[in-house]
């Protein structure tokens, strides 16, 4: 397992996770969500909109893994669009992905 996706893993673990759109949409406007992570086979309609979204509130985002590792890695169903509400959590994975505020 890549180690992203065991952060990822114990973020989810911890309860400091939100899956879909909607609600990480609905954290982005509040300004609570530290994170944003849309898998790279999500939508094109969900990537624009999610990356819209993050460009204008200033929340860090990410691009990364499928539909299907996301969904492994969070032991969901299908997860396309994930939020990370820690702050903690969400240095520690932009640190192993590259360090840095992509968006």
């Amino acid at each position: 397992m890549h180690k992203l996706e065991g952060m990822i893993g114990l973020c989810v673990r911890a309860g400091r996770a939100a899956f879909g759109s909607e609600a990480c949409e609905a954290l982005v406007r509040s300004g609570k969500l530290p994170l944003l992570i849309v898998a790279e086979d999500a939508s094109e309609n969900t990537k624009k909109r999610m990356q819209d979204k993050c460009t204008t509130y200033k929340t860090p985002w990410i691009s990364f893994g499928t539909v299907k590792s996301l969904a492994q890695c969070t032991g969901k169903g299908r997860v396309s669009v994930l939020g990370i509400r820690d702050k903690g959590f969400a240095a520690a994975i932009l640190k192993i992905y590259g360090g840095g505020y992509i968006g």
